[in-house]
């Protein structure tokens, strides 16, 4: 994020809002992910924030999270990056026109790369809208080449809901 904000925040001014999972319960309840959606649309409202321009964000549980939010409200996200997460194949349709960008170490140990092979197999074979990049050399904690990767704000904030 210091990233974003220290090199980018003249060409891609945004609105960062960055929840944090209770370790013991994660994003599991469906009722936090409601209020950091309402907590998202309070911050969007309050600081005139393009409603046409979220993008969620997550790592490990935040992967699950930000799976979770495509899930259930594919007509608010305009691009997702899910790293080291995992969601169902049968979640596919539900937002396979939402631009995603999935990233996963190879040797993962802890959500299995399995789960990010078979989403975005899922997503192509139905003509969904997704990118993937996996480290062959990574495990879970890939999370810093994903999000150091110089093509990933520049193509984040070309997505927008139309």
């Amino acid at each position: 994020m210091t990233r974003l904000t220290n090199e980018y925040s003249q060409e891609y001014p945004c609105i960062i809002v960055v929840p944090q999972a209770d370790t013991e319960y994660g994003w599991y309840d469906d009722g936090v992910l409601e209020c950091v959606l309402a907590l998202v649309e309070n911050v969007q409202t309050q600081h005139n924030g393009d409603t046409s321009r979220l993008y969620v964000v997550g790592y490990s549980m935040g992967g699950y999270a930000a799976w979770r939010l495509l899930t259930d409200h594919p007509k608010k996200i305009a691009a997702a990056v899910p790293v080291s997460g995992r969601v169902s194949p049968n979640s596919a349709p539900l937002f396979k026109d939402v631009p995603i960008w999935v990233f996963h170490g190879a040797h993962d140990d802890v959500v299995g790369v399995v789960f990010s092979r078979n989403i975005v197999k899922t997503l192509r074979e139905i003509g969904g809208n997704v990118e993937y990049t996996e480290f062959p050399d990574a495990g879970h904690d890939c999370c810093g080449r994903a999000f150091g990767s110089d093509e990933l704000v520049p193509w984040m904030f070309t997505q927008g809901k139309k």
